[in-house]
């Protein structure tokens, strides 16, 4: 009785993507290698990586998943590895990553010989590239003040010198962007770019406490003179006008009182002298020098209102600045002379009257 023949026992269902990678091995084994051709132990860590990246995708861990195509296509770096591994990528939103990873997919030379499923990959691989590329947003960053030796870092990685100021492809979402340079404190800011963005930013440098320290302090300049309408002489010249005009105040207030009484006294002598109507030679002349001295009185007090509100008026305008440089004309000397005149008389001199002599301008 012949031994029986073991009967092997298949699977029907396989996935899709495991076919395609028996089908990339089969390539790498009847068509003229490319890369270094992968051991038999590599090949098979390689499509178990597939087939768990494939039920990882199915449960909604594309994060898991991630890991396993990117190993499995470090190792067989074929067409459908990489396009599995872009596709992952853009659905995580490594949208810049993903095109990368699209574009080297279509650079793979083709081989005489391979396996259809290359060139649908290449094909899928160049159609993700083209729609990536119009998804993926932009950032312009600027400095201020510009530092040539400036470096700028978005998520800490540093951006070409070059690249500063141009268009720079980040993926979407918050990015953290940094600038430093020598002098300046770090300058950093926040910013989230949404899907075919075009942002801009700008830093500002600040320079830094240590390096404003040790700045050298140069001395301070004297502050320049302000010219002014009235030179300071002017003005000492106003103050003085006006307490000479106090004091010729002064003077005519202390005439007009002296007058004043001297006019009561020859007043109350002529009294003496008149019985009634009938009044005396000597009465009539201290009526007559009682009247002037009034007379004189009154020129006295009318000097002393006069001068007296003049240097109130100079007191008052000169402590106004600008009072002083509207009306520069009232800057000018008065001058009072005061002018007694008497006649000669039996009994002594008569004081008949005054003159008051005012020149200036107002």
């Amino acid at each position: 009785m012949s031994p029986q023949t073991p009967h092997r026992v298949t699977h029907p269902r396989r996935s899709l993507k495991t076919c395609a990678l028996m089908f990339t091995l089969f390539g790498l084994t009847t068509a003229a290698p490319v890369f270094a051709e992968p051991s038999a132990a590599e090949k098979e860590t390689a499509r178990s990586l597939m087939d768990e990246g494939d039920k990882l995708v199915a449960a909604g861990q594309a994060a898991q998943a991630l890991e396993r195509y990117r190993a499995a296509h470090q190792i067989m770096g074929v067409p459908t590895t990489g396009l599995e591994l872009a596709k992952t990528e853009s659905q995580l939103g490594f949208w810049v990553e993903a095109r990368a990873t699209a574009l080297s997919v279509v650079r793979i030379p083709v081989v005489a010989g391979e396996p259809s499923v290359y060139g649908s990959a290449r094909t899928r691989a160049e159609a993700l590239a083209e729609e990536l590329a119009a998804r993926i947003p932009t950032l312009v960053i600027q400095l201020t003040p510009t530092v040539a030796a400036a470096t700028v870092s978005v998520d800490e990685v540093v951006l070409p010198p070059a690249a500063l100021g141009l268009p720079y492809k980040a993926n979407p979402g918050p990015h953290v962007v940094s600038a430093q340079a020598a002098g300046y404190d770090r300058a950093a800011s926040e910013v989230v770019l949404t899907e075919g963005q075009q942002g801009s930013l700008v830093l500002t440098l600040i320079p830094s406490t240590a390096a404003v320290a040790a700045q050298p302090t140069l001395p301070a300049e004297p502050a320049a003179a302000t010219p002014t309408d009235t030179p300071p002489a002017a003005e000492g010249a106003s103050n003085t006008l006006a307490y000479v005009s106090l004091g010729v105040a002064g003077v005519g207030a202390t005439v007009g009182a002296v007058t004043g009484i001297m006019s009561l006294g020859q007043k109350s002598d002529a009294e003496k002298f008149c019985h009634g109507n009938v009044c005396s030679r000597e009465a009539k002349e201290s009526i007559d020098s009682s009247r002037a001295l009034a007379t004189a009185a009154n020129l006295g007090f009318g000097v002393a209102i006069v001068a007296g509100a003049f240097g109130v008026w100079q007191l008052l305008t000169s402590d106004s600045p600008s009072n002083d440089r509207a009306t520069p004309s009232h800057r000018g000397f008065w001058r009072v002379t005061v002018n007694p005149y008497s006649t000669p008389n039996a009994s002594g001199p008569i004081l008949n009257g005054a003159t008051v002599d005012l020149a200036g301008a107002l």
